[in-house]
């Protein structure tokens, strides 16, 4: 995969832990209102934004799996699972935040959604490069 594929990875990972500080420390953002303005806007963000850092993973760690069982995983989405799921529960300790079980359910849909997109024979060129 070339360094500028990597470095766009990379770069919507940041953007993605700017958004939570937002969210996490209470402040408002234009994101924020885009999301409330649209219908469902909060579950369709999860989704996308969630399943963009899948797919981002995926490509960066150039789709590499491995085996669980008798079912193989990309490394990138076993990574976004478990950072999603502790980035979710921790809303819990967060005074300003309150978990939502519909959230960690809009996230897991997208990352599996985006990993399947991941396991398109043109993005496994891409990221073979």
């Amino acid at each position: 995969m070339d360094t500028f594929s990597r470095f766009l990875s990379a770069v919507f990972f940041c953007f993605i832990i700017w958004i939570i500080y937002l969210a996490d420390s209470g402040t408002n953002s234009v994101f924020f209102g885009l999301v409330k303005a649209l219908p469902h806007g909060d579950k369709i963000g999860h989704l996308i934004l969630f399943g963009l850092l899948a797919l981002g993973a995926n490509t960066f760690f150039k789709l590499r799996r491995f085996r669980v069982g008798g079912t193989e995983m990309f490394v990138g989405t076993c990574l976004v699972i478990g950072f999603v799921t502790m980035e979710e529960l921790s809303q819990y300790c967060i005074p300003s935040r309150t978990f939502d079980p519909f959230d960690l359910l809009a996230n897991m849909v997208g990352i599996v959604v985006f990993s399947f997109i991941s396991n398109t024979p043109k993005l496994r060129l891409i990221a073979n490069k």
